[in-house]
């Protein structure tokens, strides 16, 4: 199967699982414009999930991705049901976020308020005049910042290759020119992959420029006085929908493989040391509250089969 083939295959996964635990209804999916998206949420579904984002609504609304906005015939992304924007808002709204808290600091965390809220979604994070790193969510409390970077059927997209040669100027004192990092790029920004660069695949699933974008981002606006936790958080369906499914099962072992292989960079651990941290969960079946995760504790490899999804 090509890749948007697997994209789609894998939405309609996902869209059948949700059906079959009784989470949503058949007739609230196939949005249409001149046809119809049978993966994507209906139209009506638009106005309830406007209502659902309630005080966050202006953060998706004016977000560069343009979540709840028709464009160019394609329905708007929120309603996909592979969105990683829609997986992120409703795992981590009201009390969903919590669960990391908890996790990290125990149950007397403080939290923070961000613009007047407890969580901030399409967090945005300015790196250089015309550089602007965007991740899912935000959270901060008395000890900690938490940036949130969800995905979903993203694994079976095309990732760029290069980084904009300004990330790479001196003065911008960024990890990037560092000298330990000289190895994974070349002089005019481009990403060196494999075992003489970064380690992984130019075809991986894990979009190393993007992750790259998002460490710069937190690396200028991080608060010096707290340490940062980088987290992903990936949406996976139900495993006994996909085990029998080879090309998408070994689609996200490969992308588990690699997102672990780079948030336990000995480079990085050593060149930001403790003050951002890097940490990775799985949510199972989209929404519901089956979540593992993986302290830097567990290999790739043993944390596959901490998953069950590898033998």
């Amino acid at each position: 199967m090509t890749q948007k083939e697997l994209k789609d295959k894998y939405d309609e996964i996902l869209k059948n699982d949700y059906i079959g635990n009784n989470k949503l209804k058949s007739n609230q999916f196939g949005y249409v414009i001149y046809n119809k998206y049978n993966n994507y949420f209906s139209n009506q579904m638009l106005e309830y999930f406007k209502t659902e984002l309630g005080k966050h609504f202006k953060e998706y609304d004016s977000g560069s991705g343009q979540e709840l906005t028709q464009k160019n015939g394609q329905p708007p992304k929120f309603l996909s049901i592979g969105s990683s924007s829609n997986f992120c808002f409703f795992s981590l709204r009201n009390d969903g976020f919590k669960y990391f808290l908890r996790e990290l600091e125990g149950e007397n965390y403080e939290i923070i308020n961000s613009n007047n809220k407890e969580i901030e979604f399409e967090k945005k994070l300015k790196i250089i005049p015309r550089g602007i790193a965007n991740l899912d969510a935000y959270v901060k409390t008395k000890k900690c910042e938490y940036f949130f970077e969800c995905k979903c059927h993203e694994f079976f997209d095309l990732h760029d290759k290069s980084l904009s040669k300004s990330y790479f100027k001196k003065e911008q004192n960024l990890f990037v020119t560092d000298e330990k990092f000289k190895e994974w790029f070349t002089s005019e920004g481009e990403i060196i992959f494999g075992k003489n660069g970064i380690g992984i695949n130019k075809n991986s699933g894990f979009d190393f420029k993007q992750f790259c974008t998002h460490l710069m981002g937190i690396e200028k606006n991080r608060n010096k006085n707290l340490t940062s936790f980088l987290i992903y958080y990936y949406c996976l369906p139900k495993k006994e929908s996909f085990i029998n499914e080879p090309e998408i099962k070994e689609k996200i072992i490969q992308t588990i493989n690699d997102t672990l292989r780079i948030l336990n960079s000995e480079k990085l651990k050593t060149y930001f040391k403790d003050s951002i941290k890097f940490l990775f969960f799985v949510k199972f079946d989209g929404r519901s509250k089956e979540i593992a995760s993986n302290k830097n504790t567990m290999t790739a490899d043993e944390y596959l089969k901490y998953l069950g999804i590898k033998d």
